[in-house]
């Protein structure tokens, strides 16, 4: 029943050339046709920016010494100054940072929290270019993404960075 409504109030969107974005969490709206569609983790990812390092700081550092949470938080505000200027980091860019600084200080607390890196990198969560997450902004009319190959605890972070992301027009 839900997927009627849906394809009903896209129908109507589109005959009103509005645009609009929706999100199937479950993959139920796999009928409801958007001018422009995307799968997660395939061709649509969002940026490493602040509001995503501000996450992965809350939630993936649980289990780290306190010295290690410093060095990490040390890291994760230069770079959240890079990402202000340049408008995100490629995530291959911030495993390589957190690689090397592991080499350098051969830290164990440094090493798990690139063990925990490596969990966004396989999910498939942060894009290494512009190009995976520009289609939001880039398309003039509706888009959709399937989200329902995605694990739902990156659902709030991924919500937030698309909300945050989008152009008001």
């Amino acid at each position: 029943q839900c997927a009627v409504i849906v394809k009903k109030i896209v129908q109507s969107l589109k005959k009103n050339n509005s645009r609009f974005l929706l999100l199937d969490f479950e993959g139920k709206y796999k009928s409801v046709k958007a001018q422009n569609n995307a799968v997660y983790g395939q061709n649509y990812r969002i940026p490493l920016d602040s509001i995503a390092l501000d996450f992965i700081f809350e939630n993936d550092l649980n289990d780290c010494p306190i010295e290690t949470k410093a060095i990490i938080q040390g890291i994760i505000l230069e770079l959240q100054k890079y990402a202000e200027s340049a408008g995100f980091i490629p995530f291959e860019m911030f495993i390589n940072i957190i690689m090397q600084e592991c080499k350098r200080s051969n830290s164990a607390g440094l090493m798990i929290f690139a063990n925990k890196l490596l969990k966004y990198k396989q999910k498939k969560i942060f894009a290494d270019n512009k190009k995976q997450f520009e289609i939001i902004n880039n398309c003039s009319s509706s888009l959709k993404i399937d989200m329902s190959e995605v694990d739902d605890s990156f659902y709030p972070l991924i919500f937030s960075s698309i909300i945050s992301n989008t152009d008001k027009k």
